[in-house]
């Protein structure tokens, strides 16, 4: 998939747009700008992250199935730029404004977050991220220890957010990520991922991306006290 984009990227025409930082740092930007733009069915094709909060260079591919058209993520000095290429004579942009919409809609949520509940944000979309990287490298049948190494993280990552855990079925989709990763660990490691579990890994990775989407949309507006309060648990009264 990225051997295609490189190839189409100076046929099909592009628009861009630049979103400021406005007292965002570039990595929140990043994140911010990745969920927005990320959908269930949609797939990352490639992606690099800096260390810094404030370094430049983030960079993401993302490839939007319905529409057939490729979207850029890039971390510049002053400004995160989004690109969309898209084929065809009259190739239509609009989703590139829905989705500069829908980012300063998030970004202006995002600040009447404390700093915690802003930070707990950011590293549940790092989790849509690696589990966005679990699909990518099943369906592109890399070896099957990579997939478990990716598995691993982000069932690590998500086990260390509080608002990840306290969040309703936390406990089914951590139980489901634990039992993929169980089923890849008894796989030959350096074999190629085998096709005979590729539909299966990505039928399920896709409801939990669905869910974790869901989770972080609403986080962005929902009662911080709610976010942070751990499911009950009801024990059954002794006669």
């Amino acid at each position: 998939m990225v051997e295609k984009f490189e190839k189409i990227k100076t046929s099909w025409k592009n628009s861009k747009k630049q979103i400021p930082y406005n007292n965002l740092t570039k990595k929140g930007l990043f994140e911010l700008c990745y969920h927005a733009v990320n959908d269930v069915p949609n797939r990352c094709i490639k992606i690099i992250t800096k260390p810094g909060d404030d370094d430049i260079g983030n960079f993401a591919i993302i490839y939007l199935i319905i529409e057939k058209s490729f979207i850029t993520i890039e971390t510049a000095l002053e400004y995160t730029e989004l690109t969309i290429y898209s084929g065809g004579e009259q190739p239509d942009f609009s989703i590139l404004d829905k989705n500069e919409k829908k980012i300063l809609d998030l970004i202006t949520k995002f600040k009447t977050r404390s700093d915690d509940i802003q930070q707990q944000i950011l590293k549940s979309i790092l989790i849509e991220r690696k589990i966005d990287e679990v699909i990518d490298l099943v369906n592109n049948k890399e070896i099957t220890r990579k997939v478990y190494f990716a598995i691993g993280e982000a069932r690590e990552r998500a086990s260390e957010v509080p608002i990840i855990k306290n969040a309703p079925k936390s406990d089914i989709v951590l139980l489901s990520i634990m039992k993929w990763m169980n089923i890849v660990v008894s796989l030959p490691q350096e074999d190629l991922f085998p096709e005979s579990k590729i539909q299966g890994l990505v039928k399920n990775f896709l409801e939990i991306k669905k869910w974790l989407i869901d989770f972080i949309n609403s986080a962005f507006s929902k009662d911080e006290k709610e976010l942070l309060t751990p499911p009950q648990i009801f024990e059954e009264e002794e006669e």
